[in-house]
């Protein structure tokens, strides 16, 4: 059986303020204001975090850069969700 390592898309705060930096944490409390949710964070080997967040209703995804800018002009390959039934 295939085991899907990726968990169900909620990301708690506190990971997030392990993984991320103090830029990055301060645009993400901001957008969450105006609807953005965390959706999960890439961490690649040997690279910095990537906090990938949807916007209101999920119709675009943006990732948070180092610096703290909202980057939604990315090319980024995501997976589809798979639903469990």
């Amino acid at each position: 059986m295939d085991q899907d390592r990726r968990n169900d898309g909620k990301q708690d705060r506190v990971d997030a303020g392990e993984v991320l930096n103090e830029a990055q944490l301060h645009t993400l409390h901001t957008i969450e204001q105006f609807g953005w949710k965390l959706r999960f964070i890439r961490e690649p080997l040997f690279l910095e975090a990537v906090p990938v967040v949807y916007s209101p209703g999920g119709k675009a995804f943006a990732v948070i850069e180092e610096d703290g800018r909202l980057n939604t002009d990315i090319d980024i390959r995501l997976r589809e969700e798979r639903r469990l039934t």
